[in-house]
């Protein structure tokens, strides 16, 4: 059997047996029920070529305590849903499994990200996004080393679409086909396929 099919029933197990004595727990204690964690809100980043991660989701209802497991080993603690991980392997790749519990530490919820943690070896900020007709143009500050970047847009701020520009001394791209109304827009920076950190949101309304 090989170690990555190894790691991932590893990592399944450890979900299971939090499950299990979440529901045991909560009964026992009496403790308010933890609420699911957000597939979708499950990042990685960790610093270009660094041995540390931070892994980060959105905030669990009537969680106090969030639990990281790598390849079902538990590798960090948090009161906070973004947990700091140190000692790993620079450019690895890692099953994730983050677990939210309440004040008896019981775990109800569990989320495995089987995808390779997302990386990041700069920030970055937007400049300017110009509306148009059925379009908008977004314009950034180009970073050294990068050799693309990825515009993430959306119209509740909630989904997101993405765009990949390719070449690293672009600075200013435009998103078509948007329906009318106010678009919100992110970007960041990419180095092959490792990724940087969104920016900050900037919106405009665009024209009809």
């Amino acid at each position: 059997m090989g170690n990555k099919l190894m790691r991932k029933m590893v990592a399944v197990f450890v979900a299971a047996a939090m499950i299990l004595t979440s529901g045991i727990g909560v009964f026992a204690a009496g403790s308010p029920a933890v609420g699911q964690v957000s597939n979708e809100s499950v990042e990685s980043y960790a610093d270009y070529g660094s041995k540390t991660m931070t892994v980060t989701c959105a905030a669990v209802a009537n969680a106090n305590k969030y639990d990281v497991y790598l390849n079902g080993v538990l590798a960090g603690t948090s009161t906070t849903p973004a947990v700091s991980l140190a000692g790993l392997t620079a450019g690895a790749t890692y099953d994730i499994v983050v677990v939210a519990s309440n004040s008896s530490s019981q775990s109800t919820s569990v989320v495995i990200n089987k995808t390779t943690s997302k990386r990041w070896f700069k920030t970055m900020k937007i400049k300017k996004v110009k509306k148009g007709k059925k379009k908008a143009t977004v314009t950034w500050k180009k970073v050294k080393g990068a050799t693309g970047y990825q515009i993430a847009y959306s119209k509740d701020g909630k989904t997101w679409k993405y765009k990949f520009i390719k070449g690293g001394k672009k600075t200013k791209a435009t998103i078509k086909k948007l329906s009318k109304g106010k678009w919100y827009f992110k970007v960041r920076p990419v180095k092959g396929n490792y990724l940087g950190i969104l920016s900050g949101t900037k919106s405009c309304k665009v024209k009809k």
